[in-house]
């Protein structure tokens, strides 16, 4: 029965074998090569092993385009691990992202980098700048992550008043 769902369906199925903690169909999983949800079934994978190496092969998969927020979720457990920071840097980018979603996972990967060395927060201070200056999207959540900032003084006095001209 399982091995039907993950044949037919393999990228729900892994998740739920994953969020179950169904260890024991492991092998399963690493067995499969499916063309449709591909990284949800490498995640599942990296979920059930705790492998650090299973988690390398999803972030060094090339086609991750739909899978940031689990890939986000799952790191959060990983903020110490230089690939997944490495990975956070690549999402953030230096332009705010077109899509809304696109523009939260941003926001949640500058969060993770800023929490992880302050000085993050004034080097990815334009993506966050144009999220709010932009007005749509996440906005509530760029201003959130904006006044955490301000308040754990990450930002310098020059991005300070940048903030305080765009309000």
């Amino acid at each position: 029965e399982v091995h039907t769902l993950l044949t037919r369906f393999p990228g729900p199925a892994a998740g739920v074998i994953a969020a179950a903690g169904e260890h024991k169909h492991l092998p399963a999983l690493r067995a499969l090569s499916p063309e449709q949800g591909k990284v949800q079934v490498m995640l599942a994978i990296a979920r059930l092993s705790a492998e650090v190496k299973d988690f390398h092969a999803v972030l060094d998969e090339s086609d991750k385009q739909y899978e940031e927020d689990a890939i986000l979720r799952f790191g959060e457990s990983h903020v110490d691990d230089a690939r997944f920071l490495a990975w956070c840097e690549s999402l953030v980018g230096t332009t705010m992202a077109t899509s809304h979603p696109g523009r939260g996972y941003q926001l949640r990967a500058m969060a993770i980098l800023a929490q992880q060395d302050a000085s993050n927060a004034a080097r990815h201070w334009p993506v966050l700048r144009a999220i709010v200056n932009d007005g749509a999207g996440p906005l509530a959540e760029a201003l959130a992550l904006a006044f955490d900032w301000l308040g754990k003084h990450r930002l310098g006095s020059e991005q300070n008043a940048d903030l305080q001209a765009l309000l």
